[in-house]
């Protein structure tokens, strides 16, 4: 109990504390420490459950591969869920064969940050090669692609204090919020080199329960409809 309250007492009432927050972008800091840091004595007490926003909020990095099987409204879905990582990458290569559709989620407030691999490289602009990377390759040719731009509520908080021309000097705009994410958008949907494939892409905030929900019956609609093209039952 002294140290939640030591611990409480430092992150709501210390100025350096303050200041390292404001000055984030300059070393890895989880974008859910401030949630759960505002709810430290409550997270800590003996009678804690975490409540489903919590668990939303947590964050746990992919290692390896992980499948997951779901059915939504009678429709069976088969997902691979897959480290995005550079030392994850070549784990996963070997389970494109087969795809009925990629979705790819990309954090729209990692435009100021750098890898924890590589202290010198943008993480967005790591993420758009790899987005690149992936799209382009011989297996999917004619693959949906869904790309979420997530966490946008981060985005919106942030991109007034740490402008985007900071740290994408070919961003020549007013720096207002809408032409930031435009700007981004493009740099993601430039990367498609085959005119058979779509990219359908999706604005989200994934603690954002009711928007999700939205959102993934737009992306079950894709996916059967691709499934049907492919199968014959229905003309491309």
């Amino acid at each position: 109990p002294d140290a939640v309250r030591a611990m409480g007492e430092l992150w709501l009432n210390s100025k350096t504390i303050a200041e390292s927050l404001e000055n984030s972008t300059r070393f890895y800091l989880l974008d859910s420490a401030q949630y759960f840091l505002d709810r430290i004595r409550e997270i800590f007490d003996d009678e804690y459950l975490p409540p489903d926003d919590d668990i939303l909020h947590a964050r746990a990095t992919t290692r390896g591969i992980i499948e997951i099987e779901f059915s939504v409204d009678n429709s069976k879905f088969r997902m691979f869920d897959v480290g995005g990582q550079r030392g994850e990458r070549k784990k996963w290569i070997s389970f494109f064969d087969d795809v009925h559709a990629i979705l790819f989620v990309a954090s729209l407030s990692e435009y100021d940050q750098m890898l924890l691999e590589d202290n010198k490289t943008n993480r967005m602009r790591e993420s758009v090669g790899l987005f690149a990377g992936i799209i382009n390759l011989p297996y999917f040719v004619d693959t949906s692609v869904l790309l979420f731009l997530n966490k946008d509520d981060i985005f919106k908080k942030k991109i007034h204090k740490s402008p985007l021309e900071n740290h994408f000097p070919e961003y020549e705009n007013d720096g207002d919020e809408e032409s930031a994410f435009k700007f981004i958008l493009h740099m993601y949907l430039q990367c498609n080199q085959s005119t058979m494939k779509s990219i359908y892409w999706h604005r989200t905030t994934a603690t954002d329960t009711d928007h999700i929900a939205v959102v993934w019956q737009t992306c079950k609609s894709i996916v059967l409809r691709q499934n049907l093209q492919v199968t014959g039952l229905l003309d491309a």
